[in-house]
């Protein structure tokens, strides 16, 4: 568990962090790519979510384990949403789950923004976890894995 003070730094560092960095960098990205903040942030969680994960399955030892989630929830709930120009944070998201296209009994986790794929040339269309895609549609993509 981490002590109180060294929590305040942390989220003091998260904060300047992404006030100073991050939000302005999304801020002109979604000005030169026509693409707004949220699409760009959902991209940043469509990398944090799995990455959390992964982190949590390398580790082993309870006190590992428990630092890793404080410092994820850290992120999700205790930085102030001034700092990502955003009026929530976009890291606290409800994760959703669908079905595996090719494993019934598995889940996987559905994107928490489209990664915009689909505006690609060529024919690559909505990813099976897009969040844009209708229920009736990931049902057809499953059907033809």
């Amino acid at each position: 568990m981490l002590d109180k003070s060294r929590v305040e730094g942390h989220k003091q560092w998260l904060d300047f962090f992404y006030r100073g960095q991050v939000t302005p960098l999304i801020q002109t990205l979604s000005q030169v790519a026509n693409v707004h903040v949220i699409q760009l942030w959902g991209q940043i969680t469509n990398a944090l979510y799995p990455q959390w994960q992964a982190e949590l399955a390398d580790v082993s030892d309870p006190v590992s384990r428990t630092r890793i989630n404080e410092c994820f929830q850290m992120l999700k709930c205790e930085i102030k949403t001034s700092a990502f120009g955003l009026r929530k944070n976009p890291f606290a998201i409800k994760q959703i789950y669908i079905e595996h296209p090719t494993i019934p009994e598995q889940k996987v986790w559905m994107k928490a923004a489209c990664c915009l794929a689909y505006r690609l040339e060529g024919e690559i269309g909505y990813c099976y976890e897009c969040p844009r895609l209708k229920e009736a549609d990931t049902v057809v993509r499953r059907e033809k894995c």
